[in-house]
Formats: structure tokens, C-alpha cells, sequence
């Protein structure tokens, strides 16, 4: 089962020792379905809690999963478990109330250019080049594979809000991200410069 959504709350962290060893969970809220918002509670447990999750708060996470109902008496219980996870984007607040100024400039003339992934273990070449055009900010992603022949391409356009924010427009679902410490979060990779 696959739930895609934004973290609302991270539970406090539950530890206990069973049988055979100490264990831990982690509980986490996520909010799922724009037009009617509704929350569901997924578990992580032992190593598959991610690591600083308390600053998962507000991203953009999807989660591969198993429901399990248990009956205790006359009641049932479902647990969810997480057993993968990854962090779609990165959202970020970068104005503050006491230093609010207007980023959108500042950020497009940071992001033009080709944005490099950090980390090549699944694609030779994975690349995000932002291009300034006529009617604003474009991009255009490529991917090549290991031994395959061909460079996959596609193009997006991309917004830019005052504070900052970054969102490409055209794919399956709008992508959101910063420029944080030189690097751009897209899709649960790294990229910079």
C-alpha cells in the first residue's frame, strides 16, 4: 500500500523490549488528498525510523506500507507499518515576520544553471537545467540509465514565490523546493551546481 502526503505530526517515540530484543517506534501523522484533506498514522519501527525526524514536519513524503488489524477482546486495532519511505520535496518557509523581504528575484538568478545530482548510484547522468525564457523560468530534467543508450527529457516550467519558493509545474503533481545551502531537494535527491 502506498500513501503519498505531507507530515502534520511526529508522535512522541515509543520504546519497549520484547522477546527477543528492545524495540522502538516512532508514529507519524500525514495529511493525504488536497481536495478532502484526510490523516492517517503510519508506524516506523527500529532502523526504518528516519534519521532527524523531527524535521520532517511539513515535507512532502511518500510511504510504501503494510495495514495490520489485530483483535483484542471485542475491538479491533490496525496498525500501519512503514517499510520505505522516501522524501518527495522539501517545503520551507525562508520569510520570517521580522525579515521579510521579496526572494523571487534573488532565487531565479540562483537557479539558472544545471544542478547536478549529488548521488549517481541509479542514473550516469541526472541533471536539472533551469533556463530563463520569454514567458519566465523554465526546466528541462535529464536522466540517463547505466547501459542503456538514450537520455530521457522532459520539460516543465517552474514558479517562484516572493519569499522564495520554487515550484515545477507540468509533472504528475507540483514539485516544491528551495535553494538551501547551495543545493536544491527534488524528488528525495540532492542537487547542486
Amino acid at each position: 500500500m502506498e500513501i503519498n502526503g505531507i507530515i502534520k505530526e511526529i508522535l512522541p517515540l515509543q520504546e519497549g523490549e520484547g522477546k527477543n530484543k528492545a524495540w522502538k517506534k516512532q508514529g507519524i501523522l500525514i495529511e493525504y488528498d488536497e481536495k478532502y484533506p484526510k490523516q492517517v498514522l503510519v508506524d516506523f519501527f527500529n532502523d526504518s525510523i528516519p534519521e532527524k525526524v523531527e524535521s520532517l514536519v511539513g515535507k512532502h513524503i511518500e510511504v510504501s506500507c503494510n495495514p495490520i488489524t489485530r483483535k483484542v477482546g471485542e475491538r479491533y486495532f490496525t496498525d500501519i507499518s512503514v517499510w520505505k519511505y522516501r522524501v518527495l520535496s522539501l517545503f520551507m518557509l525562508c520569510c520570517f515576520c521580522f525579515s521579510c523581504t521579496s526572494k523571487k528575484g534573488e532565487t531565479a538568478e540562483q537557479l539558472v544553471g544545471v544542478w547536478k545530482n549529488v548521488n549517481k548510484e541509479s542514473y550516469e547522468i541526472d541533471q536539472w537545467e533551469f533556463k530563463k525564457a520569454d514567458t519566465g523560468l523554465t526546466v528541462q530534467h535529464r536522466r540517463k540509465r547505466p547501459n542503456r543508450g538514450y537520455i530521457s527529457t522532459l520539460d516543465y516550467s517552474v514558479s517562484i514565490s516572493e519569499n522564495g519558493n520554487i515550484e515545477i509545474q507540468g509533472a504528475a503533481f507540483p514539485i516544491q523546493t528551495v535553494i538551501q545551502n547551495s543545493q536544491i531537494l527534488i524528488l528525495g535527491n540532492t542537487y547542486i551546481k
